[in-house]
């Protein structure tokens, strides 16, 4: 299966296992954004590039690994607190990583969850955070 297609079978399994969030490979702004959406949560995937081929003859540059980041933006409502920036980022974190932990789709392996940071709650009342991927 292409990168492409393996991609795109991961963005659709990622927003069949949350519905509750918009899942997109189109990366835009915050203030480009639809306000229920951002309401819901976004998380758009990125492919970063590929690596890691054994490079068996026969076989070279293929078997490798993708990165990804997955971006996850928020916009919280209107009582909320800074504090709450932090929570949010928090609860996107673990959807990932819960997704991460269970059955792939279709074409994708593996998906290690690497590492993930947030905003520090410098973008209220926006959360967001940035997640490091592995697929293979």
């Amino acid at each position: 299966m292409a990168l492409d297609e393996r991609v795109e079978a991961l963005k659709n399994g990622l927003a069949a296992a949350l519905p509750d969030r918009v899942v997109t490979r189109n990366l835009q702004d915050v203030a480009a954004r639809d306000a229920h959406d951002l309401g819901k949560g976004i998380f758009t995937l990125l492919t970063l590039g590929e690596g890691d081929f054994p490079n068996f003859v026969g076989r070279e540059a293929a078997l490798g690994t993708q990165r990804m980041i997955i971006i996850g933006q928020q916009c919280l409502p209107e009582e909320a607190k800074p504090v709450d920036v932090e929570r949010a980022e928090i609860a996107m974190a673990a959807d990932l990583k819960g997704f991460c932990a269970a059955a792939m789709p279709a074409g994708v392996d593996q998906l290690l969850f690497l590492n993930w940071q947030g905003s520090g709650q410098t973008e209220f009342p926006y959360a967001s955070i940035m997640v490091d991927l592995e697929m293979s």
